[in-house]
């Protein structure tokens, strides 16, 4: 079995680490101080069952275990592992949570394009991003990312979603089996397929009533009327002259992302489901 920790993740089975940016390299025997700490979250561990554990029937000195608590902490958060001192170590970052293969098991690892929903928790705005699909099991998305942002109002929980500093990061740990889907904007997707960075890897499309669902975002205030009515009037000739059409094929968009031909600001504005739904 797996142990997630924070944005880590201990294949015990293959004896590997897993970061953020791929496989950590570390020693045997820091692999086996790592694995035992993890065991047993925020309790300390003495250090002579420590030596009995990883150097067992070897007479080793301390400063070799220093040595290896110092090369965990150097590629880890350095907070995650703590000396009690007189006493021992401990694990003391984010739980650790077991993980079976079973459990993560997708049929592909896919990249998610997710639709835009209705966020905000003000009254006076509506604000529309990406939303969060419920059968999602492990996420991956940019550290404050707008998509990261929105999960997080959506109350996908921390547990349920690592954030990576870059697009290639969120990509290797969605090759290395560390998250289900990674969620990225339609223009980055988009341009990973067409530049082959993806190879392996297929598109998980966002569905609503078994119909997909892709669309822009936008923001009105509730009482700028005259703005929304002019908003559909320009947005019905752009689409109508073929200006929308064009863009989309521009930046590579297909048919997936069309905008609805009965979208209008107030539909956008509902939050509806209908209003959300590419046909």
């Amino acid at each position: 079995m797996d142990v997630d920790f924070g944005n880590f993740r201990l294949k015990r089975t293959e004896r590997l680490l897993l970061g953020p940016r791929g496989q950590v390299e570390l020693s045997a025997r820091s692999f086996d101080i790592l694995a035992i700490l993890l065991e047993r979250p925020d309790e300390v561990i003495g250090k002579t069952e420590l030596f009995d554990a990883v150097w067992p029937g070897l007479v080793v000195g301390e400063n070799t275990l220093q040595v290896h608590i110092s090369s965990l902490r150097k590629l880890l958060p350095a907070d995650m592992i703590v000396t009690v001192h007189g006493r021992g170590y401990k694990y003391a970052g984010p739980r650790p949570s077991v993980t079976t293969a079973e459990a993560l098991s997708l049929p592909r690892a896919s990249i998610a394009v997710l639709p835009f929903a209705n966020m905000s928790s003000d009254a006076e705005y509506e604000y529309f991003a990406d939303g969060v699909a419920e059968d999602i099991i492990t996420m991956g998305a940019g550290r404050g990312s707008v998509v990261a942002r929105n999960a997080t109002a959506a109350g996908v929980p921390n547990d349920r979603m690592l954030l990576f500093p870059d697009i290639e990061s969120n990509v290797s740990a969605l090759r290395a089996g560390r998250i289900d889907v990674a969620v990225l904007s339609s223009p980055t997707v988009i341009g990973l397929l067409n530049g082959g960075s993806a190879q392996g890897l297929e598109r998980a499309p966002f569905v609503v009533a078994d119909e997909q669902a892709n669309y822009a975002a936008v923001a009105f205030r509730k009482e700028d009327e005259d703005l929304k009515a002019l908003y559909d009037a320009q947005l019905a000739a752009l689409r109508k002259d073929g200006t929308v059409a064009g863009i989309m094929a521009k930046y590579g968009f297909g048919t997936p992302e069309a905008v609805p031909e009965t979208m209008t600001a107030d539909k956008l504005c509902s939050g509806s489901v209908e209003a959300g739904v590419g046909k």
